[in-house]
């Protein structure tokens, strides 16, 4: 019956479509026994694709991952010695010497970001203040934010964060800039910033949020 109604569609439609039959049912018929069951008791809709990896990683079928030497660490330490609350945290180590690292933070209650400078691989610290520009308006303020800092490979580092400028009583958004501020000692001072952006006027810019700062060496 199965191969009379072959034939008929042979004549019907042309050699080509018989082809195109016989390979289909080719396929089918010497699939793997396993697999007829396996298709209709686990669909593509009753098990998520990682399904699988989680079953080889259950039974260790795949190898274990490569083992590393154990990471020592060491107690906290409390870098701002201050009472208040800092945010939005950033870090970076000098290329060039491990135990120069450089952080920067919020500071909640207080206008100016803040930086964070250590030499001996975080043991001890000090801090400063980065510098903020002048306000937008006479009657105006602002105020640092959404540290983000890095070393070049001449041991420079950069600390990148937005100013908002504010009314005086903080009800109205005056503009926003992003300033680059470089150290040449590590962090203990930062004699350079420049402003990479501006946003003052009648529509001012109020959707920067976390900018991050990265360094490369160009050679001329």
């Amino acid at each position: 019956m199965l191969y009379a109604n072959i034939v008929k569609l042979g004549r019907r439609y042309g050699f080509a479509y018989l082809a195109l039959l016989l390979m289909l049912f080719a396929s089918v018929a010497f699939l793997p026994t396993g697999v007829h069951a396996q298709s209709s008791n686990n669909s593509p809709y009753s098990l998520p694709t990682w399904w699988a990896k989680y079953q080889a990683l259950l039974k260790r079928t795949t190898g274990s991952a490569s083992k590393t030497n154990a990471l020592a660490v060491g107690a906290n330490v409390d870098v701002s010695n201050e009472d208040t609350p800092q945010s939005e945290t950033s870090i970076t180590v000098n290329p060039n010497n491990p135990d120069m690292l450089v952080g920067g933070s919020n500071e909640i209650v207080r206008l100016p970001m803040r930086g964070y400078f250590s030499n001996d691989a975080g043991q001890t610290w000090g801090a400063v203040d980065l510098p903020l520009p002048p306000p937008a308006t006479t009657n105006g303020t602002d105020f640092g934010s959404d540290p983000g800092v890095a070393f070049d490979t001449q041991g420079n580092v950069y600390y990148s964060y937005i100013v908002v400028f504010f009314n005086r009583s903080f009800q109205s958004i005056q503009g926003t800039e992003m300033a680059v501020a470089k150290s040449f000692d590590g962090g203990r001072s930062w004699p350079q910033v420049a402003i990479a952006s501006t946003s003052h006027g009648t529509r001012p810019l109020r959707a920067n949020h976390q900018p991050m700062t990265t360094c490369s060496l160009l050679v001329l």
